[in-house]
Order: C-alpha cells, then structure tokens, then sequence
C-alpha cells in the first residue's frame, strides 16, 4: 500500500488552515501523514494545530522560526517517511477522491515520477473563481514560461524530492525553479482532473501577484542568470546590462516559439473557460 506524506508549510493561517487539514482527512485514505512546518505563527494556527495532533494520530507539526516557505518545505521533504510526498499549501484545500485519482493514475502509469492535476481558483469562502485546466507537461514551455504545474497539489516521488529540495533562496519562483533544474530528467504526469482548491486571498502570496500582475523582477533575472546556458552561453552575466539583455531576448523567443509551434495545439477554447 502506497504511503503518502502531505506536507504543508504555515504562517499565521489560522483561519484556513483547519480546511486544509480536513480536506486531507476526507480522503479517507490510511496510508498517509500529514507534517505541518510552522513558522512560529502569532495568531491561533498553533491552537487549531495541537487539536488536530492530539486528535489524528497521521498529524505532526514543527513550530519553529525559519526563512520562508522553501525552507519550511524543504524541512517537511526531509523528514517525510512516505513513499511520495504531496506539497499542499495551508489554505488549499485537496478536492474530494483527489488521492484516489492519484493512486488510480499511478496503478496504470507506474513510471510517473511527479503528477499534477487541474485547479480551481475560490475566495475565502471557497467560492469558485475560475478553474485552470492545465496541459500535458512539456519542458520547452516551462523553459520559456508559458506553461507550469502547480505547486500544491502536486503530487512527487519522496526520492526524487529529497534528492532535489527547492532551492531557498527563491521564495515566489521555488517551484519555476524546481521544474527548470529537474523537469527534463523526470517524468511528469497530468492527471486530467480537478485535485485541488486554490484559495485566492489579500494576505496570500497568490493574492499579491494577482494584484500586482508581475512577480518579482529581480527573481526573473535571477533565473534568467541561473539558466544562462540554455540561452546565451557565451555571455558574461557578472555584467548587469548582459542579464538583462538574456532576459528581454528569452521574452522574444517566448513569444515565437508560442507562434509558431505551441498555439494551435495548446491554445483551444477549454483553457480560456
């Protein structure tokens, strides 16, 4: 029997992260652990956190100070004793049968290494926003981010994770990052089926980025310098107007490589409902 460990980091989400917590324990599935990384949360996150360990034996927490959500997951990869880890973020929420599916998927796909599904974007009242579908996985359009999986939600082998941990100095693009450096060395799956809620709140880090319509541009240059090789690798990137020279050129690549190869057989009407 398949062992799954969810893993969830937190910070002062003590008014969702009980749905979290539910939303796993619904799945009505044994085999499984739920490890909460605290980030020594100052509202009642740590309340609700002591209830729910000292009433489900599949629930631990840490509660101590670290440098973001990277390192809290990473923490959480760690000492994960699954046989695949699921990265599910403190006020998401799992859709039911959502492990089924998985485990039905990986029943006929045994070489899977990460597999991810659609999401649903709700409010704070898990009202539906809108769903994104997502596509098959295919590492040139990650490369040039037009498309990637979701974070939580997604579903890794455990030693494939614990080889590769997030790298923590990124803590809005960890996941970009992730795919860029392993993508062309796994096999990631899509699972053609709504696994996850995704809560879109003011006080999320979603809620920022879809507020201010970018992430962070010095994030953007750091992967830009990161994956230089793929790009332009004769460059000498110590210089500032070379980085961001690679990263206005990778914008027009994107946009041709879109054109020309991927938009008539990505972009059908389905991922605009």
């Amino acid at each position: 029997m398949v062992k799954i460990s969810v893993v969830t980091p937190s910070f002062n989400q003590g008014d969702y992260i009980s749905d979290s917590i539910e939303s796993v324990i619904s799945q009505d599935y044994s085999n499984l652990e739920h490890i909460i990384i605290d980030n020594e949360s100052t509202d009642k996150t740590l309340e609700v956190l002591n209830y729910y360990k000292n009433n489900y034996d599949h629930i631990r927490y840490i509660s101590e100070p670290d440098n973001g959500q990277s390192e809290a997951l990473n923490k959480g990869f760690k000492i994960s004793n699954g046989d695949w880890i699921l990265w599910l973020n403190a006020d998401d929420l799992l859709k039911d049968g959502a492990i089924n599916k998985f485990l039905n998927y990986i029943n006929s796909n045994p070489d899977s290494d990460v597999l991810y599904g659609h999401v649903n974007l709700v409010n704070k009242k898990l009202e539906l926003i809108r769903t994104i579908y997502h596509i098959d996985f295919d590492y040139n359009l990650t490369l040039f981010r037009i498309h990637l999986p979701p974070s939580s939600g997604t579903f890794f082998r455990s030693a494939i994770l614990k080889k590769n941990l997030l790298n923590d100095q990124f803590h809005y693009m960890m996941d970009t990052e992730w795919y860029m450096r392993c993508g062309k060395e796994y096999n990631i799956k899509l699972i053609d089926h709504i696994l996850t809620d995704f809560r879109v709140t003011d006080d999320n880090k979603t809620g920022e980025q879809i507020k201010s319509g970018v992430l962070n541009d010095q994030q953007r240059l750091e992967i830009a310098y990161s994956y230089k090789n793929y790009l332009y690798p004769s460059f000498n990137l110590d210089n500032q107007n070379y980085r961001i020279k690679i990263l206005k050129k990778a914008y027009i690549i994107k946009y041709y490589f879109l054109k020309s190869k991927y938009l008539k057989k990505y972009l059908s009407q389905k991922y605009f409902n």
